[in-house]
C-alpha cells in the first residue's frame, strides 16, 4: 500500500486570542496554554497510527511547538524536518517567521533538522517565493517534494506527517472540505506516485472522511452538484458503496506496526 500523508494544523496560538482593539498582530506567535493542552489530545489520536516514519513541519514557532509536543516519542530517535515551504500563506507579523538563529536558540537542534531553513526563509514580501499570492504554486512545489519522499516508501504503509497552517492547507489540498480547526488532521494519498501527475494531487482517504463525519466536520456529502436528475437506483447504489467504504477501514487510518528507515530528503 502506498504511504499515507497526514496533514495537521497547529494548536491554538497567541494570535487567536480575542484581543481588544484592531490590528493585533504578534510576530511569530507561540502556543497558548490551551494549545499545549490540545497537543495532548492530538498525541493520543496520532498514536493510533502505530508509528510515524517522517515528520515535516513549518518552521514557525506555533507549528514547531505543536510537533514537539504531539510527537515527543518520535523525537527520541528521529528529527523533525523543518520545511520553509510549509509556512503560512497570510500576511503580517503573525505569518512572518523568526530568524534561523532565534529558532536554534529557542528550540535547539537535538530534535529539529534545520537543513532547509535558509536565512531568507522569513522574506514573504511581494514577488518572493513566500508571497501569499504565490501560495498555490508553492503548494504544488511542496506536493512534488513530498511525493519524491513518498516514493522511497512505496508499498510500505508508511505514515508521513505534515504540520502546517490553515490557509496553506487550503492550497496544499484544495479538495479537502472547509478550514481545519486547531490540531485537526486529515489523511491523504497521492493520486499517483508516478511523475506523470504534474500536480501531485492529494486525495483524502475514505477513513479520514468518515472520521470527520463522525466529528460532524462534514455537514454534506462530499459529492459534486449535477445538472441532471440522478435515478433513484443509482442513488441507492452510491449510498451502499459509500457505506461499504466507510465500514471497510482502509489502510492509512488503521494501526501499523512496521518500522521503516527514514530516507535522505536532502
Amino acid at each position: 500500500m502506498p504511504p499515507t500523508i497526514h496533514i495537521v494544523r497547529h494548536a491554538h496560538a497567541a494570535h487567536q486570542i480575542d484581543a481588544p482593539g484592531i490590528g493585533f498582530d504578534p510576530h511569530d506567535p507561540e502556543l497558548t496554554q490551551d494549545g499545549i493542552r490540545e497537543c495532548e489530545g492530538l498525541a493520543a489520536e496520532m498514536a493510533t497510527l502505530g508509528g510515524i516514519d517522517l515528520i515535516l513541519c513549518s518552521p514557525m514557532k506555533r507549528t514547531i511547538q505543536t510537533a514537539l509536543a504531539a510527537f515527543s516519542s518520535y523525537t527520541e530517535s528521529k528529527k523533525i524536518v523543518l520545511l520553509p515551504d510549509l509556512q503560512e500563506s497570510g500576511i503580517g507579523q503573525t505569518n512572518t517567521g523568526s530568524s534561523l538563529d532565534e529558532l536554534v536558540s529557542r528550540f535547539g537542534t537535538a530534535a529539529l533538522d534545520f537543513y532547509y531553513v535558509t536565512p531568507d526563509w522569513t522574506d514573504n514580501g511581494t514577488g518572493t517565493r513566500y508571497d501569499s499570492a504565490a501560495s498555490a504554486s508553492r503548494a504544488r512545489a511542496t506536493r512534488l517534494f513530498i511525493r519524491t519522499i513518498a516514493q522511497h516508501y512505496r508499498d510500505t504503509d508508511a505514515n508521513i506527517v505534515v504540520v502546517t497552517h490553515s490557509l496553506y492547507i487550503r492550497n496544499l489540498v484544495p479538495r479537502a472540505f472547509g478550514v481545519f480547526n486547531n490540531t485537526e488532521w486529515g489523511s491523504f494519498r497521492f493520486n499517483s506516485l508516478a511523475r506523470d501527475d504534474g500536480d501531485a494531487e492529494l486525495r483524502e482517504v475514505p477513513c479520514s472522511i468518515t472520521r470527520k463525519k463522525r466529528l460532524n466536520r462534514i455537514p454534506r456529502d462530499n459529492t459534486f452538484n449535477v445538472s441532471v436528475p440522478v435515478p433513484l437506483a443509482a442513488k441507492e447504489a452510491i449510498r451502499a458503496k459509500r457505506k461499504r467504504d466507510e465500514e471497510s477501514h482502509p489502510p492509512g487510518c488503521s494501526t501499523t506496526t512496521g518500522v521503516h528507515e527514514v530516507p535522505a530528503v536532502r
